[in-house]
């Protein structure tokens, strides 16, 4: 909607479009997208880099998103095996077999397959952002960039799809605990954590700005 027909897909109604091929195809007709920025760039460059076969196939926009979500799951893998190692690091319980079972477990999930690379749901590119999150906060020291920049993933995947943010308390909470262990100072930890919360907001705000028109 915004590449081909400059519309704000966050405000405008799919009815706008029905024409489009696509129009036909769409389950919430009568509503602007559910989905946040986030998904409103990554849609929008896809159809701009599917342009060039024209805007009548639908198959080329099909298969860009579903090559999107297999891209997704192979990176939120390499995560998990990521993540596993640190993990059993972290805790003493190094099982080279626990994490290979862990990464292929999550791998081979048929759902997750199906989701990513049949349905092309965005929520596989949702579960790398998180993912990233995570792994962002993980290795040891914890320092101010870790956290900022696990910050600004859980930002990207809030503007996916808001319901993430039901996630934010327990990632200040994390941060908090982490800061409390590593910091003398009791006016750090409070600090650190707020300041995180209000990169939080003020990043959502940032990024929804654009697309706000007349509330």
């Amino acid at each position: 909607m915004g590449v081909i027909y400059h519309l704000n897909p966050l405000t405008t109604l799919p009815t706008a479009i029905n024409n489009d091929p696509t129009f036909v195809h769409l389950y919430w007709s009568s509503q602007p997208s559910a989905y946040g920025p986030t998904w409103v760039a990554i849609s929008s460059l896809l159809q701009w880099l599917t342009l060039p076969f024209g805007r009548q196939s639908l198959l080329p926009m099909v298969l860009a998103l579903r090559f999107s979500g297999l891209l997704a799951h192979v990176c939120s893998t390499l995560l998990i095996w990521s993540i596993t190692g640190q993990l059993q690091q972290r805790f003493g319980l190094v099982s080279a077999r626990k994490r290979i079972v862990a990464t292929l477990a999550f791998a081979w999930n048929p759902l997750l397959l199906f989701e990513a690379c049949v349905n092309a749901h965005n929520d596989a590119v949702l579960l790398l952002l998180i993912l990233l999150a995570i792994w962002f906060l993980l290795p040891g020291t914890h320092k101010l960039r870790g956290n900022i920049l696990a910050t600004l993933m859980l930002v990207l995947a809030t503007c996916l799809k808001l319901n993430v943010a039901l996630l934010l308390p327990f990632f200040l909470i994390f941060i908090w605990k982490q800061e409390n262990q590593e910091n003398a100072l009791l006016r750090t930890p409070f600090v650190r954590t707020l300041s995180m919360a209000l990169l939080y907001a003020g990043s959502i705000i940032l990024l929804y700005a654009p697309f706000w028109q007349n509330g």
